[in-house]
């Protein structure tokens, strides 16, 4: 069960889909990709941090070095 009251203190400005996508990577080894529906842009968070409004560019940079660090470990 994801507990998002206790991101609002710090994400407050973001949505629930937003708050979500960051809860769900502090506990696991997941990679949460949302797109905002009001803005259209995609964002990326992992281990807790979230990378808002990337390009194609940098979406396929991230999660390709991201998918690296998992396998080296």
């Amino acid at each position: 069960n994801i507990k998002l009251e206790i991101l609002k203190f710090s994400h407050n400005k973001l949505g629930t889909r937003h708050r979500a996508g960051i809860a769900v990577t502090n506990d696991t080894d997941a990679i949460s990709l949302i797109v905002s529906e009001e803005a259209g842009v995609v964002s990326l968070c992992y281990n807790g941090s979230l990378e808002y409004n990337l390009s194609k560019e940098n979406l396929e940079r991230r999660i390709n070095e991201i998918l690296k660090l998992e396998n080296n470990l």
